[in-house]
């Protein structure tokens, strides 16, 4: 493959590449920002005692007090949220609270790339689990105990810092990918650069040179090769029992693109072009033998 012809793959895949990561990391960092904003709210909300008491003697009985929240979206203009309402222990619409937050802040990222509107408690069970999500149904006759409250929070707690595993693992990702553009245009423009000068012009020490020299380029590439495969079989945990692979990261990452491995993709190449550039260079060494 001529150099100019890799070149354009390394600009083509690694390019897509980074502009996927680039992608998911705004994903991530929506999504880190509106379980945020829930545990918020949520932790904003008063518990009930967990006695059940009748809707028509909260609603004659006891106050409830109104409380606007605002938010900032990292640094930019302040936003304020919707207003969370701040119940009394036995107020009975608490739970219905919870929805309409979880349905204004988390729903609206989780289902960002859904073509039809997913239905609320779907996205409650892919985002806080099955209990959650049936603790919250409109027809379950629960109220917003302690317990549940902490279950709640500790769902998206655990959402949250998943997202924030994820950041970490795009951001690794990011480097090696520009790491590879790096090492892989420094090859290119040493080809380019060799490639002006004939190699006719060339005594045997002259090519004998340019055959170690493009020997030391390839074994630069079979050993970005290597690192990054190291960088694969990593995996990163943030303080919980689950464990991140960088692997299948990449794997979801780059599923619907050309290469699966981008960075594997044109290092193979390179390395290809390198080797075909030194059977050329040794058919000359042998004629001048």
């Amino acid at each position: 493959m001529p150099a100019d012809e890799v070149g354009t793959v390394t600009v083509d895949v690694l390019q897509t590449a980074l502009d996927r990561v680039a992608e998911e990391q705004t994903a991530v960092a929506t999504g880190r920002r509106a379980f945020e904003r829930f545990e918020t709210g949520v932790e904003e909300l008063e518990p009930s005692a967990g006695v059940n008491t009748p809707p028509s003697t909260a609603a004659t009985t006891t106050p409830t007090t109104a409380s606007t929240t605002t938010f900032t979206d990292e640094g930019n203009n302040a936003t304020p949220a919707a207003s969370i309402v701040q119940h009394h222990p036995d107020e009975p619409d608490a739970i219905a609270r919870v929805r309409t937050l979880f349905a204004e802040t988390v729903h609206p990222y989780s289902t960002e790339t859904i073509d039809e509107s997913e239905p609320l408690l779907e996205t409650v069970v892919e985002e806080l689990g099955p209990d959650i999500a049936t603790a919250l149904a409109p027809t379950t006759p629960n109220q917003f105990t302690p317990a549940l409250k902490e279950a709640i929070r500790m769902s998206a707690n655990q959402r949250r810092t998943e997202l924030e595993t994820m950041a970490r693992v795009l951001e690794r990702e990011t480097e090696s990918l520009t790491e590879a553009v790096t090492a892989i245009d420094g090859v290119l423009e040493w080809l380019e650069s060799a490639d002006e000068t004939p190699l006719s012009s060339f005594g045997f020490e002259a090519l004998r040179e340019r055959h170690e020299a493009l020997a030391a380029r390839r074994v630069c590439c079979q050993r970005f090769v290597e690192e990054r495969q190291e960088t694969l079989a990593r995996t990163i945990s943030q303080g919980t029992p689950a464990r991140t692979a960088h692997r299948e990261v990449v794997e979801y990452l780059y599923q619907e693109q050309r290469q699966s491995y981008p960075v594997l993709a044109v290092m193979v190449a390179l390395d290809r072009l390198c080797g075909t550039c030194q059977w050329v260079v040794r058919d000359h060494l042998v004629r001048r033998a």
